[in-house]
């Protein structure tokens, strides 16, 4: 994740990129080749205005080539303002995993202005690509082993 950009995996043929633009590193300035440095590229796309040039040429291009994005929303939705466990589920969870899950909400509260920014610039950033005819489709991701699965609801084309 974030060792080669997104273009560049377009070129070696990888027709399907996980996680939206979250993984994205063709916006970190200066990116040294074969290095993933997701803080770099997080901050990166925390900069990139959310209708810029850029992204628009970037997801031109995906779509051109045919590249299908994966959208993962519920990976990188911020803590503030929902529930412990999307969907009701943390019932559905043993007992020291709804603990966990429940401190780790509760350490979080009011905490994520950035995640809040950069979570409604994703999922702006998946309807344009959908919009301009890409292919988005839905995702599921296990943050950690042994954490919740949590299914993504995302049209897909």
């Amino acid at each position: 994740m974030c060792s080669i950009t997104y273009r560049e995996a377009a070129d070696l043929g990888i027709d399907n990129l996980e996680h939206g633009f979250m993984a994205s590193a063709d916006f970190v300035p200066n990116k040294a080749p074969d290095v993933a440095d997701y803080p770099a590229a997080r901050q990166a796309l925390l900069q990139l205005p959310v209708n810029s040039p850029e992204m628009k040429s970037l997801i031109s291009y995906l779509v051109g080539k045919r590249v299908a994005l994966t959208s993962t929303l519920p990976v990188f939705e911020p803590y503030t303002g929902r529930e412990v466990v999307l969907g009701g589920g943390l019932s559905a969870l043993i007992p020291q995993l709804q603990e966990r899950e429940t401190a780790t909400w509760q350490q979080n509260q009011q905490k994520d202005s950035a995640s809040i920014r950069l979570f409604k610039k994703e999922m702006a950033w998946e309807k344009q690509f959908y919009d301009a005819g890409g292919l988005l489709v839905a995702g599921t991701d296990l943050p950690e082993p042994g954490a919740p699965l949590r299914a993504t609801p995302t049209a897909a084309r």
